[in-house]
């Protein structure tokens, strides 16, 4: 029997939150920061301001600090979620993909901290973007779940997620201005194209059909 995913906040959509079309590749060429890369809009830092690593131009420090921010806006999610999964699921499978998730994002969220240390970031003056309403509504509504209704409608969500960590890594990787984080970036692309391949298994296996 397929099961498809109950549509109250479908995939397509939260990943069109996340993702402005047009907006982030602009950005990343080194045209003038209109908002967050993913299309998430917040404040970019100026020089002279707060959280600005001497020596290090705006344009440059703005970069990394929207990729750093809107990545911990997604691991923050992922890391909610699969939380959710944790105690809904009752799939093994579903249950250790949640549990890898949260340790990773746990181990990830060390090393951006980390990389802003060295690059002289205050983490003090930083905010992430807020986590999208739909995110919020679809946790409400997944507490309420358990089976293979909850696990479609996880990996839904989670996918959304996971593409969007593939898209900002991969504008981060083309970017000139992240060429000091190029460890932690091509780490993180890695991890999110071994992930999302992850959860495609998983779904086929359990013959989850995501929308």
């Amino acid at each position: 029997m397929q099961l498809v995913m109950r549509k109250f906040v479908p995939g397509a959509m939260l990943a069109a939150v996340l993702i402005v079309a047009g907006a982030a590749p602009a950005q990343m060429r080194g045209g003038s920061p209109g908002g967050a890369m993913g299309g998430m809009q917040q404040q970019s830092p100026q020089a002279g301001m707060p959280g600005m690593q001497p020596g290090m131009n705006a344009m440059q420090n703005s970069e990394q600090m929207n990729f750093i921010g809107n990545m911990r806006r997604n691991m923050k999610a992922e890391t909610e979620l699969s939380k959710i999964a944790e105690k809904n699921s009752q799939n093994d499978g579903v249950k250790k993909f949640a549990q890898q998730i949260i340790n990773e994002d746990r181990q990830a969220d060390t090393e951006l901290s980390s990389r802003m240390s060295a690059n002289g970031m205050n983490q003090g003056m930083m905010a992430s973007p807020e986590i999208p309403k739909e995110t919020k509504k679809a946790e409400k509504d997944m507490k309420k779940m358990s089976g293979p209704q909850f696990d479609a409608n996880y990996l839904g969500q989670l996918n959304a997620y996971l593409k969007n960590d593939q898209q900002l890594t991969q504008q981060a990787v083309a970017s000139n201005d992240m060429q000091s984080m190029q460890d932690t970036v091509m780490r993180l692309r890695s991890q999110a194209d071994q992930r999302e391949q992850q959860l495609a298994q998983l779904a086929k296996a359990e013959n989850f059909k995501m929308q």
